[in-house]
């Protein structure tokens, strides 16, 4: 018999062939399915429900445009889809695809400015140029984007005034010497939020 393959058969399923589904139980179309929106950075290690995952101030500021966001490419792609982009209910950025978009990822951008401090609902919503219902995907992402100490009460006066020095516990007329240095010392720090 040349050209066949003698296999084994196995009582045991191998459930990696079984993992894409054409259509899956949440609503989703299995291979069709579009992908939560991506923030590049995005901390996902975090443990504060309902977030998924983290933002932090830094990562507003990687573009000059404000937060990157990347909708993954989607099936059926095409010319002059819209990718309306939201933070909760508000409409932070809107994208209409090219002619010559080759069903690549979608970078937008939300201004530094319109991003709020807090656990907040990311999501976009594709409208088709076939006039298909909009769809899309979303994400629970902490924003922790407030500085250390929150917001400088008085910003014009030298420091930040809710951050006060840390406090070295040394006695009085104590100085930091070499011995003081190898020793270390505990030291304290009064003052507002963090």
């Amino acid at each position: 018999m040349i050209g066949l393959m003698v296999m084994p058969i196995l009582d045991e399923i191998d459930d990696a062939q079984y993992d894409i589904v054409p259509f899956d139980s949440s609503g989703g179309l299995g291979l069709f399915s579009l992908y939560a929106p991506n923030i590049p950075g995005q901390f996902t290690n975090i443990d504060f429900a309902p977030a998924q995952v983290g933002v932090n101030r830094p990562l507003l500021y990687t573009s000059a445009k404000g937060l990157r966001v990347l909708v993954q490419a989607y099936t059926n792609m095409a010319a002059e889809d819209t990718i309306r982009l939201y933070v909760g209910k508000t409409l932070v950025a809107t994208s209409v695809l090219p002619a010559d978009h080759d069903n690549l990822d979608v970078v937008m951008h939300i201004a530094a400015k319109d991003v709020p401090a807090g656990v907040h609902t990311l999501r976009y919503e594709i409208l088709r140029k076939s006039g298909q219902p909009p769809e899309g995907r979303e994400l629970e992402v902490w924003f922790k984007i407030d500085p250390p100490g929150g917001n400088d009460p008085e910003p014009d006066l030298p420091g930040h005034q809710r951050l006060k020095p840390a406090r070295l516990q040394l006695a009085p007329g104590q100085v930091i010497d070499k011995d003081v240095a190898a020793e270390g010392s505990q030291r304290s720090s009064l003052g507002g939020p963090s």
